[in-house]
């Protein structure tokens, strides 16, 4: 322990108020700096120096410039204060403490927190404690410390001095108010060394006096036996997502739980390094999360990369990239008013974009089969791509995580996805659910999913607008259940499967709703590009201002006896880029009834209307 104060230089100033310190007398047992032999005290030197009252309400801690012949300090800088950080206007003549000249330590320095509480408080007010990873600055302050000396388990903020009770004072950490980084409570941030206990502490301390944020500096924190956040208004930031992150490599449970009200993660990578048992997520929201903010995070793996519950409400979800979830989705939804936007929800596929045309799908796996490069098959639930050609084992291999090889008789797959997974997953009571401006591309089966999975109330009031989906081995918007749906202003385009079952946007019988797809382009080999199946006694549809190229069965599909709805000014015809579709509309033989189908540029291909209703009209399409 070295101590960087003058030797014994306390005195006492003429005055109070925010000028020049001039000196008074000497403290008592101390000396005035021109007493001061050990060192001695240069007439025009920049010196560390504390300022307090008697009270010790009023303190200030800066640098200095000493001149001998006025026995002045004058103020420079200021390090800190209770003024906010400025200089404080003192109501009595404080008492200065004076350090060493600047460029050395300005306070006592200690190597660990024992050293720091077997301090004298009467003599020591500022101390440097240098114990990894809990380094920083403290200043003694007078005061009723109990509760938060109790809540501050970890002796991160408040450390209580031996033989003081916490009631009459404390070492407070000098810090942001409300910022709490998580090595102050003993994580390492060394990506090997289990953190959760250290950084659960710190979430704990910040839930304890009412919020704040809970700060990752740089580094990686491994948290595999997860983290709870509870109670309102705690905010989890990082330093930013290309200098610190939180993984797991524990297959259950999820990484990042939050139940409660107005909490906030951000600026951080979020990462599983392992196939998930479990239906948890990185992050899952769970009933009573409202208000809550996920922003600016790059997030891999996990069964799903969020996971919001029932009874969750509110939520943003914007800025984020996630990718290579391994279970039903990369979002997956049963809350309500959620928006989801500029994110990059992709799933990449490990060896190149498979062809178009569906000629690398290859189904499930098969013993002792050929294989090329880019084939992908379905295994054990998982989407496998193949990266060496050859033929494949008597028996199926092993599973590996995202990026290593799995071998199997002279073929080399990698880990793709998981084999009836989409993007995004709306299911039993959700509601109100936007995606707008976001990215949706890789190898999933759907890009947007919709169903009522649970057999409860089914979703309702879905928007999908401004996306790109693509990439997708069979459909690129399918919703099965739900009312209330709006597909608008979307891009649709290179699906990889094979069959005949490749749609780019699939409504099925489940649907009872209000359909509304508007200005969508479909492209780049669809089999069907919009298949209108829904419910033919409580469905409706407006369908418009689409564009559909290439389709390689029929550009608008509409099932056998559906009914109300209008088909109008979509382009179904040819396209120098991407091609010819097979046919324009198809309106299946059956009981369809209700329907309008008007100045649709069908060019080069057919319109087919086998309805045998008696309220409808087709009229003006070319």
């Amino acid at each position: 322990m070295a101590n960087s104060f003058l030797n014994r230089c306390v005195w006492t100033a003429t005055s109070g108020g925010s000028g020049t310190f001039t000196v008074s007398a000497a403290v008592t047992g101390h000396e005035t700096p021109t007493g001061c032999s050990n060192p001695s005290v240069v007439s025009g030197g920049t010196y560390h120096y504390m300022a307090q009252n008697s009270s010790k309400t009023e303190w200030e801690i800066g640098s200095g410039v000493w001149t001998t012949g006025s026995s002045t300090l004058t103020r420079a800088t200021i390090y800190d204060s209770s003024n906010a950080g400025a200089a404080v206007n003192f109501t009595l003549a404080p008492t200065v403490y004076m350090g060493c000249p600047l460029g050395n330590d300005m306070t006592t320095a200690v190597a660990t927190r024992t050293e720091l509480k077997a301090l004298n408080t009467n003599d020591v007010k500022t101390v440097t404690l240098t114990e990894n990873p809990r380094e920083g600055h403290f200043v003694w302050k007078t005061g009723n410390y109990s509760s938060l000396v109790t809540a501050d388990t970890a002796e991160a903020i408040y450390i209580p001095a031996d033989g003081v009770a916490s009631s009459s004072g404390a070492w407070v950490r000098i810090h942001f108010a409300g910022m709490h980084d998580v090595k102050w409570f003993g994580a390492t941030g060394d990506g090997t060394t289990n953190d959760t206990a250290a950084v659960q502490a710190a979430i704990d301390f910040t839930s304890s006096i009412a919020g704040g944020t809970v700060f990752f500096s740089e580094g990686g924190y491994l948290c595999p036996d997860g983290l709870t956040i509870d109670t309102p208004l705690v905010r989890l930031e990082g330093a930013g997502t290309r200098y610190c992150s939180i993984s797991t490599n524990n297959v259950d449970g999820s990484m990042i739980t939050i139940s409660a009200a107005r909490c906030a993660v951000t600026n951080l990578s979020l990462f599983s390094q392992v196939i998930p048992n479990s239906t948890g997520g990185i992050i899952e929201l769970t009933s009573g999360c409202v208000q809550t903010t996920l922003s600016d995070l790059d997030m891999v793996g996990g069964f799903y990369s969020i996971k919001i519950g029932e009874g969750v409400a509110n939520i943003l979800i914007e800025n984020i990239v996630a990718r290579q979830a391994l279970g039903g989705a990369i979002i997956y939804i049963r809350g309500g008013a959620i928006i989801i936007d500029h994110c990059a929800l992709d799933q990449d596929w490990p060896v190149a974009v498979p062809n178009n045309n569906g000629t690398n799908d290859k189904g499930a796996r098969a013993n002792s089969t050929a294989y090329s490069v880019n084939d992908f098959v379905t295994l054990s639930g998982k989407l496998l791509q193949c990266k060496t050609a050859g033929t494949s084992a008597g028996s199926a291999p092993t599973l590996l995580y995202f990026g290593n090889d799995i071998t199997d008789g002279s073929v080399v797959w990698q880990l793709a996805g998981n084999a009836d997974g989409a993007v995004l997953y709306t299911d039993t009571s959700a509601s109100y659910v936007t995606a707008r401006d976001t990215d949706m591309t890789g190898s999933y089966i759907y890009g947007v999913r919709q169903e009522n999975g649970l057999g409860g109330t089914a979703p309702t009031m879905t928007r999908i607008t401004d996306c790109t989906i693509g990439g997708t081995v069979d459909y690129g918007i399918k919703i099965s259940a739900g009312g209330r749906v709006y597909i608008d202003g979307n891009e649709l385009q290179y699906p990889v499967g094979g069959g005949t079952g490749v749609v780019g946007i699939d409504v099925g019988p489940g649907f009872v709703g209000d359909l509304y797809v508007k200005g969508n382009s479909l492209v780049a080999g669809w089999d069907t590009g919009i298949n209108l199946n829904y419910s033919t006694s409580f469905g409706s549809a407006l369908v418009c201002d689409n564009q559909v190229f290439a389709a390689t069965v029929v550009g608008i599909n509409v099932a056998a006896g559906v009914k109300d709805f209008q088909i109008l000014n979509n382009n179904l015809g040819t396209s120098s880029e991407w091609g010819t579709s097979t046919a324009g509309i198809l309106v299946n033989t059956g009981g369809s009834d209700w329907y309008h189908i008007a100045m649709n540029r069908i060019h080069g291909v057919s319109l087919t209307d086998n309805g045998t209703g008696t309220h409808k009209t087709v009229t003006g399409n070319q």
